[in-house]
């Protein structure tokens, strides 16, 4: 007889700590989707929509942020939302995931165009890639929206269609699409920045000294990603810098 494993359970909005944050627009998949990131090891809080300002001004920064779908449409004066400061605060500290009605509130408020759509999708529906999305290869999607992305912001690419809706996937690459390791290189800047500032040569020197040891985690972190994702990586590596744009 196999020993009964325990799975820990967090229950909804009391994980201070969680590494995902969940909007509630009113989707009836919320549930299902705080499910799916426990089952991969991933932490999440769920909250509503109205509760945004009080959780961004408590110091809590999410890694990522979704977005959920909802039955409104963003046409509607009273449709949840959030204020730009607020978006502006999650972007800062991480990734914002919009799926569904959530996509549609991130393109306008980037200046992008939501509209009725010519044929409204339900059901069970193919999603073909477009350009490359991570390892994403497109397949089979469950659709349930009247509206549709028409217009995409500037600055914003579509990864992905269905038959009658062009921008099923879509996003801006942000710092990840010009530098593969951002966060080792704000470290490098920010150590160098005190060191100067303070006009420290201790501070320079123990800077300079730490890259021998990033490069060299660096390189044993991307040996693991071609490793696993393959082609996709290489291709990956292939349009970005890993630190410094231009020059490595």
């Amino acid at each position: 007889m196999q020993p009964t494993r325990h799975i820990q359970r967090f229950p909804w909005g009391t994980a201070d700590d969680a590494q995902v944050l969940i909007v509630h627009f009113g989707s009836k998949s919320t549930s299902m989707i705080a499910q799916l990131l426990r089952h991969i090891g991933l932490r999440s809080r769920v909250i509503d929509a109205a509760d945004v300002p009080a959780v961004t001004a408590s110091g809590y920064h999410p890694r990522l942020v979704i977005l959920s779908g909802g039955d409104d449409s963003v046409f509607n004066e009273n449709a949840p939302t959030m204020a730009d400061r607020e978006l502006a605060v999650f972007m800062q500290h991480g990734v914002v995931l919009g799926i569904c009605y959530g996509a549609q509130v991130l393109a306008v408020k980037f200046g992008g165009k939501v509209a009725t759509a010519a044929i409204p999708e339900f059901g069970e529906v193919q999603v073909q890639v477009t350009e490359p999305f991570g390892t994403y290869a497109g397949g089979t999607a469950v659709m349930n929206h009247n509206d549709e992305i028409v217009t995409l912001p500037p600055g914003w690419d579509v990864f992905a269609s269905t038959a009658h809706c062009q921008h099923a996937l879509v996003g801006t690459g942000g710092i990840y699409a010009v530098i593969r390791h951002p966060s080792y290189l704000g470290l490098l800047l920010l150590s160098l920045g005190w060191g100067l500032a303070f006009r420290s040569w201790i501070g320079v020197i123990l800077t300079l000294l730490t890259i021998p040891p990033i490069l060299a985690r660096i390189r044993a972190e991307e040996a693991l990603l071609r490793a696993h994702f393959g082609a996709e990586y290489e291709a990956y590596r292939t349009r970005t810098a890993r630190l410094i744009p231009g020059l490595y």
